[in-house]
């Protein structure tokens, strides 16, 4: 049977509340649908300051699930649910970057720096294609191809970033969690949102200071 540990947080920091819980040893452990049924009962209040963790990937994406169908049935969270394009960042090592068959077609470079062959600093390009032999990946700009060529000598890990597409299933009343800075549009890792309100072309978010943002579906 899948079980989870469940913990309570206090309204210290992360560093008090974690370092609370590594102390204690009075966890609770449930299986699947106890866990989403325990925690649907919590008082919403309770709820913001409960943490779940799940020991593999597939059991938190299930129990998540569970979750967000509890919460849709009770009117919660608004039954219309719309799909968005995000990016994830792949987890590359210095050597993953310098060579072409670590890449996969389909995923997003951002780069940090501006080329000579057209590549400019912020630009997002999707690999096309990988050519192991010449160590060169084709990506496609604008509806042209630009080939880029990876050196072993070079670092490229401060160059650009690599990003997978993922599909992301989103509704009003529910609670995100950004996964990486933008200091450009004002996000903090880690930091979550509610969000507000949703339509096909743009998200209201709530952030945790209160601030509320708009963004448009395109970023």
């Amino acid at each position: 049977m899948n079980m989870i540990a469940l913990h309570s947080l206090s309204h210290s920091s992360y560093f008090n509340s974690f370092r609370l819980l590594l102390i204690s040893t009075s966890f609770t452990y449930l299986s699947n649908n106890a866990t989403i049924g325990w925690y649907k009962a919590l008082p919403k209040e309770t709820r913001e300051q409960t943490l779940l963790t799940a020991n593999t990937r597939r059991l938190r994406d299930e129990i998540n699930e569970g979750i967000r169908e509890r919460l849709t049935a009770s009117g919660e969270l608004k039954k219309e649910i719309m799909e968005f394009l995000a990016l994830k960042q792949v987890d590359f090592t210095i050597a993953d970057h310098k060579f072409a068959p670590s890449f996969g077609k389909g995923n997003i470079l951002k780069f940090n720096k501006k080329y000579k062959n057209g590549i400019n600093a912020g630009d997002y390009l999707k690999v096309v294609k990988i050519n192991e032999l010449t160590n060169s990946l084709t990506l496609e700009k604008g509806g042209r191809k630009i080939l880029y060529y990876l050196k072993k000598e070079i670092n490229y890990e401060n160059k650009f970033e690599v990003f997978n597409e993922v599909k992301l299933q989103l509704q009003e009343g529910l609670k995100i969690r950004f996964t990486k800075n933008n200091n450009q549009i004002g996000l903090v890792n880690s930091e979550t949102a509610k969000i507000e309100k949703i339509n096909k072309d743009k998200i209201t978010l709530k952030l945790e200071d209160g601030t509320v943002k708009n963004f448009h579906k395109e970023r």
